[in-house]
């Protein structure tokens, strides 16, 4: 899948500040806007995650992964 370019046509010389500035205002806001929904979604995902505590001596199950394909 391609990008399109976005060409942006200036009617003044200075206009481009405005142009970045209201791109980098955007930019951070998707930024902000990304890490709130990340923590709303680890929010909703630890809420039914058993926080198990587990001492010396206790009995756990390891799976061990094996790597070989039965090609």
């Amino acid at each position: 899948m391609e990008r399109k370019q976005l060409k942006i046509q200036l009617s003044k010389p200075n206009e481009y500040w405005d142009v970045i500035r209201r791109s980098r205002l955007l930019f951070q806001q998707v930024a902000t806007n990304a890490q709130h929904q990340n923590s709303l979604a680890k929010l909703r995902f630890d809420t039914n995650r058993p926080d198990p505590q587990y001492e010396i001596g206790d009995l756990v199950l390891i799976k061990v992964l094996d790597k070989s394909s039965k090609l």
